[in-house]
């Protein structure tokens, strides 16, 4: 990938210390900076048109795949170029001989009765060009529907939910180490706190409790009140949530047993 920003000659020598490879690492960042950030400008827009992300709601009823085939060919900007340079090797029905030729014609083809995808196929890209290889990747997950692109509601960062196609927050990491799932149901349960007075109340009254306990000094008895009361009021949150309660009566209740 380097290639594209430095000598080839250059990156085969072999570095007689740390220092002489950094001082070139640095200037290849410096000498790609520009170049970089031209190519995550052009994806960036060509993902937002694609997925209606970010503010970008135009043909927003249209096809995914059929978006992006007309983007790259009406060259609405240099993303199209990143398909060139692109070596293609295709996988062939002979490679699979050595995978599959312990079975007979008569057990492969009722296997294939069975699983109609038990042999894939599967071709390799290769390129020297790191805007190349990206574009590859985006092109197979386009033609993936299982696989939308979103944007993170908490860092605003690019993925692709791995559970659940609704997922609002990343698996990506922070700063701190912590997800922005983590960080997100966090945010997001301190947002109903605000909204729903029952549940504002329920915590309240969870750390009123807890604070009691830590500082009784091992007072087992109010540690096993406090386990029970815990339990019958996620118990009831529980049921409010499934609309087994009204939003009322758990407030109520809440308030008769704080």
């Amino acid at each position: 990938m380097l290639k594209e920003y430095v000598p080839y000659k250059e990156l085969e020598k072999t570095y007689s210390s740390e220092d002489a490879l950094v001082k070139i690492m640095k200037r290849v960042y410096e000498d790609s900076l520009e170049e970089l950030i031209e190519i995550q400008h052009n994806f960036k827009e060509f993902v937002d048109f694609i997925y209606n992300l970010n503010g970008n709601e135009k043909l927003k009823e249209s096809k995914i795949n059929s978006k992006f085939i007309s983007f790259l060919i009406t060259h609405q900007n240099d993303v199209y170029t990143y398909s060139s340079d692109i070596e293609v090797i295709l996988d062939t029905y002979s490679n699979k001989h050595e995978e599959y030729y312990k079975y007979s014609l008569e057990e492969l083809t009722k296997q294939l009765d069975e699983n109609d995808s038990l042999i894939k196929m599967t071709n390799v890209y290769t390129s020297e060009k790191l805007s190349n290889i990206a574009f590859v990747v985006l092109e197979q997950i386009v033609k993936n529907y299982n696989l939308p692109i979103k944007t993170c509601q908490y860092c605003g960062r690019y993925f692709i939910p791995s559970i659940r196609q609704d997922e609002l927050y990343c698996d990506l990491p922070n700063r701190d180490g912590k997800s922005c799932r983590e960080k997100g149901a966090k945010q997001t349960y301190r947002k109903n706190l605000e909204k729903i007075p029952a549940l504002l109340e329920y915590r309240k009254a969870y750390q009123k409790k807890f604070m009691e306990v830590a500082r009784s000094d091992n007072n087992k008895k109010l540690k096993k009140d406090f386990d029970n009361w815990k339990k019958l009021a996620q118990s009831k949150i529980r049921d409010y949530k499934q609309g087994k309660v009204t939003e009322d009566e758990l407030y109520k209740w809440i308030m008769e047993n704080k």
